[in-house]
């Protein structure tokens, strides 16, 4: 139910687009649908990278300014009460007021610098960014450094962003991306694109990218289930279970219902539900459907109402480079694809709104196309 003050940013339409000055990655709704934040990356110097603040007018979104950040923005969330926006900026994490951003006062409150561990000069390309349920820890993928970076929000927020606030780092398998809590905030899962040797899977999948005469094969990729609590005072001890996950699992989201888990396999073109009971208990086998979605699939959501699961179809790798996107449809019941709609060029991330606002980032068409997700039956291409 939608709460009286709360805003549906979609007017009469099935969908729309929306233009941004940049190539948009990860999206954040405020919790009223009033507002909208999208991390840019710039592609002229009229535009600096930043964050693109979405105003919703008149039933549409309509960018009103860009906040710049340094670096390279991607993953952002807001924090449960609404005051800061956190940004995954490669080596940074980036502190925004979001009362600032919204009246268009000077936002930016201060870098975190992501400690690179154990490897002098590395980069830990920070990724995505999340924070638990009561705003008292963040969580960083390390994609560069197969890791996952604890933060002590509170401490940062009171001691002005220091380094001192990071707890330390969750190992765990090369290029962590996803960072989903469990319904009940007790577990964190990520994606690791391709195991460590030490977890003993056999080489199944491939390099992707590479021509298949030199694509070197590879063990198959991870759900890597952590432990909140022991995160925040053990991180080194915090992984509880590891599930095998396909050829380069990248996202990953869980139904409203906190009962199945949904990864995207990029390489190998499919979507993989798995028992969320099973992963957090442990098992290295928890999967229970294999779907095909096409080509190099990365973002996915699931409705609200969880009829439908998401997905983005990127074409990231195609011969002629990426080509124009598909938004895929699958039944979640049935778990089969129902039909596919047109979308942008790289379809880069989701995020689910007020109602039934769905919203998708195109990365390589600069655009954000916002979706009513009770009219995607009249708008779909049928399988």
């Amino acid at each position: 139910m939608i709460g009286a003050a709360a805003v549906v940013c979609r007017a009469d339409v099935a969908r729309y687009d929306v233009a941004v000055p940049g190539n948009p990655a990860s999206i954040a709704v405020s919790a009223d649908g009033r507002f909208a934040y999208v991390a840019l990356s710039s592609t002229s110097p009229a535009s600096p990278n930043g964050i693109g603040v979405l105003q919703c007018s008149q039933g549409r979104y309509r960018l009103v300014r860009v906040v710049p950040v340094e670096s390279g923005p991607f993953g952002i969330v807001l924090t449960h009460d609404g005051q800061l926006l956190l940004v995954a900026d490669d080596g940074f994490v980036a502190f925004l007021s979001v009362p600032a951003m919204q009246q268009g006062r000077p936002a930016l409150l201060g870098y975190l610098q992501d400690d690179p561990g154990d490897v002098e000069d590395n980069d830990p390309g920070s990724i995505y960014v999340n924070g638990t349920p009561d705003d008292r820890f963040a969580f960083v993928s390390d994609e560069g450094d197969a890791t996952i970076t604890v933060i002590n929000l509170q401490q940062a927020r009171r001691d002005g962003f220091s380094r001192a606030a990071i707890v330390g780092k969750i190992p765990v398998g090369n290029a962590p991306i996803a960072l989903t809590f469990s319904r009940d905030g007790k577990y964190l899962l990520t994606t690791s694109e391709v195991a460590p040797p030490q977890y003993g899977w056999p080489d199944t999948c491939h390099q992707e990218g590479a021509a298949s005469s030199v694509a070197r094969p590879l063990p198959s990729g991870a759900v890597i289930t952590i432990d909140v609590a022991k995160a925040e005072t053990d991180p080194k001890d915090a992984v509880v279970g590891r599930a095998r996950a396909g050829c380069s699992p990248v996202r990953l989201t869980i139904s409203p219902t906190g009962a199945t888990t949904w990864v995207t396999n990029r390489e190998s073109g499919t979507l993989m539900a798995f028992s969320t009971a099973q992963l957090i208990a442990g098992s290295a086998d928890a999967r229970s459907a294999t779907i095909d979605v096409g080509s190099n699939p990365v973002p996915v959501a699931v409705t609200r109402d969880g009829r439908y699961v998401l997905v983005g179809a990127t074409n990231r790798f195609g011969p002629g480079g990426v080509g124009p996107g598909k938004l895929v449809v699958v039944n979640a019941t049935r778990k089969e694809v129902v039909g596919t709609i047109s979308v942008g060029r790289f379809p880069r991330e989701f995020a689910v709104g007020v109602g039934d606002d769905i919203l998708l980032s195109n990365n390589r068409s600069d655009t954000i196309t916002v979706f009513d997700a009770a009219r995607l039956p009249e708008i779909l291409s049928p399988k």
